[in-house]
């Protein structure tokens, strides 16, 4: 049974595999990351953690800006049927579009304060 363990943000501290997602820009699905040849070096943290087969994901906005990436990890080596993984994308999609619009109305929320106090932000003490 998968489990959802991470939402890695698209900066600095992100996960390998949502990097290698997030620079492709398209879903990586790793059947056995304990002989995938690109992640040697994690195959034995794979192992002691106790997953193996991975499916990293990335999220973007409107303009196919990187978000971030959704990675779901297996315990077991599988490949994911096409008809999950597509319904997985929707969810990532509109988990893009969910940021994105949130950044929206923090940014519209911001230039109102802005306005109202008159470009001066008040004193942080």
């Amino acid at each position: 049974m998968p489990f959802f363990t991470s939402v890695a943000e698209a900066a600095p501290g992100r996960t390998v595999l949502a990097q290698r997602a997030i620079d492709r820009g398209t879903r990586i699905e790793i059947e056995d990351i304990t002989t995938d040849s690109l992640s040697d070096q994690f195959g034995a943290l794979a192992r002691l953690e106790g997953f193996r087969g991975v499916v990293a994901t990335p999220i973007t906005d409107r303009s196919n800006r990187p978000l971030g990436a959704a990675v779901t990890y297996f315990p077991e080596a599988r490949l994911v049927d096409e008809g999950r993984l597509r319904l997985s994308d929707l969810f990532v999609h509109q988990a893009g579009e969910v940021v994105a619009t949130l950044k929206w109305a923090v940014a519209l929320r911001a230039a109102e304060i802005t306005r109202q106090i008159g470009g001066r932000w008040p004193h942080p003490y």
